[in-house]
């Protein structure tokens, strides 16, 4: 494994004013030796006031032209499934339902139910229960795991990161973005920050925003992060080697509380929304759907946007209390219910065939399939790799195929039952092979199953601008069984009328449950 170690228009509030020099800094090469597992890993030294002249256009002057597509990946941050126009939404995102419209929509598509387990499966293209990291809430990723980064670097892409990357908590350099594959990185280590000052909670926590391995949260203070990002964005794109391919992962704050937002955001939807929370959060959406377009122009005025693959995802659904929707899906982040899990996402590309654009794809995929989908299209090497849980989609996304994917392992954490095992209500289902009080989730073709106390608070919720109302089911059960395909809203839960596909399901969630690994090396 070698691994680099490395404004938007009318998007700024009265009493901010930046120009354009003040956001710049260059990435000046050279190569360290470091040791880990044997390998050397060149290093990216940041200097943050330097010229942009030759920003990275100097890589590698003798690189012949490569017609392999650019790939730009773009992660929201806790958007709910009702948080987008295309899903008819009183949120205006006229950039992503356009690109959406124009590209395949992925309405059968998966994640994790939190943030950085998201993260660690994109990254991996592996479940979390072989990275080590099985638990709802991890904020590093384990130096044993080869990540997407790393791959696309080892077949000569230009890797950038800008955003949150939540992958590597504050104390572990050797886990931050330049040294697991990326060359450059502007952004946030951790899960959440203030959007302006951009502190880790009240006016005297600590900084987190780096240029690589450099801290500059003083220089952007008082700037909002979802501009920072796209600036920079843009001047990677602006600034890129056409010769070589591109990778640019784009990782919103946006819409993740605290609920912040600049005024003239807001404004629109004075008349629209009363509730203050759903208010800004609306608008930060907005804001951050301006920076999207603002992205794709540059790519188009650079030329690159004829041989990109853009990806748009969420990493986990919205949190109703915090202003977001998942209506009409069930549940909320944290919660394995379609809510929580079942992300807005699309892909768009002139490499899409003809027949598709334009289309819906219901196709069961998940975020660890990104990893194997993108180095096929990178013609990168897979040899040398962990087993992937993720497989290529590419040819059920760009031409509509049936995919291979059979089922996904949404979650399993082992829990401490005290020697208790399925200790059920009366009259729930339950077996005898199969400690049904852990937190797991799986989808098996159209059907899901749920255990463990992870099915408490799963209501359906109404966002105000349709009458705010929290729907509470009749009866909590420690086992549900839902058909997805018939039952999207997960209302009718079939564990004790079907027997046999509950027990085809919980054996399958035992056969997972026996794969865990709990060994996570951070050095």
């Amino acid at each position: 494994m070698t691994s680099p170690n490395t404004d938007i228009e009318n998007c700024s509030t009265p009493d901010i004013h930046v120009q354009s020099d003040e956001r710049t800094f260059q990435a000046v090469h050279s190569v360290t030796k470091l040791v880990d597992e044997g390998v050397k890993k060149p290093v990216v030294n940041f200097q943050p006031d330097s010229s942009l002249s030759n920003a990275h256009s100097g890589d590698k002057e003798d690189i012949q032209p490569d017609s392999r597509p650019n790939i730009v990946f773009v992660l929201a941050d806790d958007l709910g499934w009702h948080d987008v126009g295309y899903h008819d939404s009183v949120i205006k995102t006229p950039n992503i339902d356009q690109l959406a419209a124009e590209g395949v929509k992925l309405e059968n598509y998966y994640v994790s139910s939190w943030c950085a387990p998201s993260r660690v499966n994109l990254m991996t293209g592996r479940y979390r229960i072989r990275t080590g990291l099985y638990g709802d809430v991890c904020d590093f990723m384990g130096i044993h795991e080869t990540t997407l980064a790393d791959k696309l670097y080892e077949a000569g892409y230009y890797t950038a990161m800008v955003g949150k990357w939540h992958l590597s908590g504050f104390e572990h350099a050797e886990c931050y973005p330049t040294h697991r594959g990326f060359q450059t990185f502007l952004g946030y280590h951790g899960g959440s920050q203030n959007y302006f000052t951009h502190r880790r909670g009240g006016p005297h926590a600590p900084y987190d925003f780096w240029a690589n391995d450099t801290s500059i949260a003083v220089k952007y203070e008082g700037q909002y992060s979802t501009m920072i990002f796209a600036d920079e964005a843009q001047r990677i794109i602006r600034q890129h080697n056409t010769k070589q391919p591109l990778f640019l992962y784009l990782s919103f704050q946006a819409v993740h509380v605290p609920l912040l937002v600049p005024p003239s955001y807001e404004d629109q939807y004075r008349s629209l929304i009363e509730d203050d929370k759903r208010r800004v959060y609306a608008a930060m959406a907005s804001c951050m759907d301006e920076a999207i377009g603002n992205v794709t122009a540059t790519l188009k005025e650079k030329g690159l946007w004829n041989n990109t693959v853009f990806i748009f995802s969420s990493d986990n659904g919205a949190t109703p209390t915090d202003g977001g929707s998942n209506w009409p899906l069930r549940g909320r982040k944290g919660l394995w219910y379609e809510g929580g899990i079942r992300a807005v996402g699309f892909v768009n590309s002139h490499l899409l065939s003809d027949h598709v654009t334009g289309t819906t794809n219901h196709e069961l995929i998940h975020v660890t399939d990104w990893f194997p989908t993108l180095l096929r299209l990178a013609k990168a090497d897979l040899h040398g790799l962990k087993p992937l849980d993720g497989i290529d989609q590419w040819e059920t996304i760009s031409r509509g195929n049936v995919t291979n994917r059979k089922e996904v392992l949404l979650n399993f954490i082992p829990g401490d039952t005290n020697g208790v095992v399925n200790e059920n209500h009366e009259g729930e289902a339950t077996a005898d092979y199969f400690d049904t009080m852990p937190f797991s989730a799986i989808r098996v073709g159209d059907w899901k199953l749920l255990t463990g106390n992870s099915v408490i608070e799963g209501n359906w919720v109404k966002p105000v601008e349709l009458g705010l109302r929290f729907i509470r089911p009749k009866k909590h059960g420690r086992v549900e069984l839902y058909n997805i395909k018939e039952d999207p809203k997960e209302r009718k839960n079939q564990a004790n009328k079907n027997k046999e596909k509950l027990h085809e399901l919980l054996r399958k969630l035992k056969h997972y449950s026996e794969q865990i690994n709990t060994d996570v090396r951070m050095a």
